[in-house]
């Protein structure tokens, strides 16, 4: 019976592509977000906040739906990018309310939103491998 399963699960799977130059501007993109993240790690790492670090991340969260524009209608890149958004938004807003309390940066805090970049971060470097996966040899 499993493999019945199996086999009407194949027969229903869709094939996914994009337009070469949408999937290039895909990956750009998300590349733009992992770099744009990665310097906001060690931006916290050095405890060396500036006022742009909201902005920043707010930078990284527009990248990944400039992404989403072109793979919008593939499940499982939306399955992985909407949460990667959403990790990105709460990491904004734990900073945004730590400045707004005038709170500075508590331990608690720091931890929480270098663990939302770093999901994020797994979200995007997950789709970047299966879209990166979809290119052809030059």
């Amino acid at each position: 019976m499993p493999i019945d399963h199996f086999h009407a699960l194949q027969e229903d799977e869709q094939v996914y592509s994009l337009e070469p130059e949408h999937l290039r501007q895909s990956v750009d993109h998300l590349y733009s977000a992992m770099d744009i993240l990665r310097d906001c790690l060690k931006t916290l790492g050095s405890g060396a906040l500036s006022g742009g670090f909201s902005q920043r991340l707010s930078d990284s969260w527009l990248e990944i739906n400039k992404c989403r524009i072109h793979t919008e209608n593939i499940p499982f890149i939306e399955e992985l990018l909407i949460p990667a958004m959403g990790y990105v938004n709460d990491a904004k807003c734990m900073f945004d309310s730590l400045v707004a309390m005038k709170l500075g940066m508590t331990k608690h805090g720091l931890i929480n939103i270098v663990q939302c970049i770093r999901e994020a971060m797994a979200g995007i470097f997950m789709s970047i491998e299966e879209l990166e996966s979809w290119m052809q040899p030059i």
